[in-house]
């Protein structure tokens, strides 16, 4: 499915995170009904679907939250099943050159070198979203392109403030996604993923965490998972809570009561209200500002609302410029999504002047949290200038879902903002802890 842009069109190529409905696992409903486009509902706190094989690994056991280092998990004791990981040499994140070309209004170009941090004082904890193409209802856990590219377009950027881990799982497949598989399949199945997420955590915790701080970081189906670790293995535990310095529950996050700033389950995480707060979360939806569809994925239930902390404007909401980074490298499955690439110019033709594998444009977005028919959401504006060498808008919304509005670009469009928003609760969280121990610097 391809669309002719305008001339002056702006795409971002980023990972294809289809996710149906409101992760469901993150907001209020088990199993809210997402678009009709999309209608397969995950992460659901309903565990009851068929058990599905789609890897050779047995799906992880139930067992007691580990508290030592005697727990060991088979599945991500082996290097091979972690996408980023501190002790796996050239792992996916180690493989992303982070470096940006700048485009200026002028249209003039700099390159501004990014590296890692050498020894961060807190750690990362990724959980990506819908990405895998593997024909199953279940994916398996052999790392495909899919989600080594989502690794690098969404999380390695996080490195420069904290170590990164980054686990395989066995996530519900776009295929299962958008009803793509043959008729006689079996559902996808949630105990599997779930087991995945569950397993990976307690092993980072038994083996790596060592009373480290920990942001989480997830998007679309990741977050729901997230949603439910806080839930059911992290909130229940002071001791375990307390190591969360934030959660970045990126693309329509968990709900609140109405009047709340916390989601049922979360304990003491609620709603980050200054960039400095820890033990709290920060979650949005991005919508072009004034055009949120309907439906939408962001629907919520009576009695609850949605959250919006916009990562440029913590305490006051926007409207304020956010510092986004997009990705200049093609992937052609993802036209047939979102359209043809035509990258940062006006004029397709000056494409190669971007020499990074990302690029950024200086004040270009503006975000502002709003509400609209009841939904609270991150509204965007594209500050273009007709007049200058750069392309006018973006092109993030997908085409065969459009109740998604801007959901693939969540992250991107604050990719800079939410990297320094974690080394500063990283700061904080780590001067409450660890007192005396070397301050945490900012990217």
């Amino acid at each position: 499915m391809i669309v002719v842009a305008p001339r002056r069109l702006l795409l971002p190529v980023v990972a294809v995170c289809l996710l149906a409905t409101a992760c469901g696992d993150g907001g209020t409903a088990p199993d809210a009904a997402g678009p009709s486009t999309a209608p397969v509902t995950e992460p659901a706190t309903s565990t009851t679907s068929p058990a599905v094989t789609t890897s050779t690994v047995e799906a992880p056991p139930t067992t007691p939250a580990p508290t030592s280092t005697a727990f060991t998990s088979t599945v991500y004791a082996d290097p091979a099943h972690w996408l980023c990981h501190p002790d796996v040499a050239d792992d996916a994140c180690d493989r992303t050159d982070l470096d940006v070309t700048v485009v200026h209004p002028d249209g003039s170009t700099t390159v501004r070198e990014v590296t890692p941090a050498a020894d961060p004082p807190i750690d990362c904890f990724y959980l990506y979203p819908t990405v895998s193409f593997d024909l199953a209802p279940n994916s398996d856990l052999v790392p495909g392109e899919e989600e080594e590219f989502v690794v690098a377009n969404q999380f390695a950027r996080y490195g420069q403030v904290c170590r990164l881990f980054a686990p395989v799982y066995r996530q519900i497949t776009v295929n299962a996604l958008f009803r793509l598989l043959p008729e006689d399949s079996p559902p996808p199945d949630r105990d599997l993923a779930w087991g995945d997420v569950r397993d990976a955590w307690r092993h980072y915790l038994a083996h790596d965490n060592g009373g480290r701080g920990v942001v989480l970081v997830g998007h679309s189906q990741g977050t729901g998972w997230l949603a439910r670790l806080i839930r059911d293995e992290i909130a229940p535990d002071p001791a375990v809570a307390s190591l969360v310095v934030a959660a970045h529950l990126i693309g329509t996050g968990p709900d609140v009561p109405t009047g709340s700033d916390t989601p049922p389950g979360f304990g003491d995480i609620g709603i980050c209200t200054d960039a400095d707060d820890t033990t709290c979360f920060v979650a949005y939806g991005t919508y072009r500002l004034g055009a949120l569809p309907d439906p939408s994925i962001s629907e919520v239930d009576e009695g609850f609302e949605k959250v919006c902390v916009n990562p440029a404007d913590v305490a006051g909401g926007g409207p304020a410029v956010s510092h986004p980074v997009f990705s200049s490298l093609d992937n052609p499955r993802l036209r047939d999504f979102v359209g043809d690439p035509l990258g940062p110019f006006a004029d397709p033709q000056r494409r190669h002047e971007v020499t990074t594998d990302f690029y950024t444009m200086p004040d270009f977005i503006r975000a502002t949290c709003t509400t609209e028919r009841g939904i609270a959401y991150l509204g965007i504006e594209v500050l273009a200038d007709p007049t200058d060498p750069r392309a006018d808008d973006i092109n993030g919304e997908l085409l065969p879902a459009p109740a998604f509005g801007l959901h693939l670009l969540d992250i991107n469009l604050f990719a800079d903002d939410l990297v320094d928003l974690a080394g500063r609760q990283g700061a904080a969280w780590s001067a409450r802890h660890h007192p005396d121990a070397e301050p945490v610097e900012e990217p």
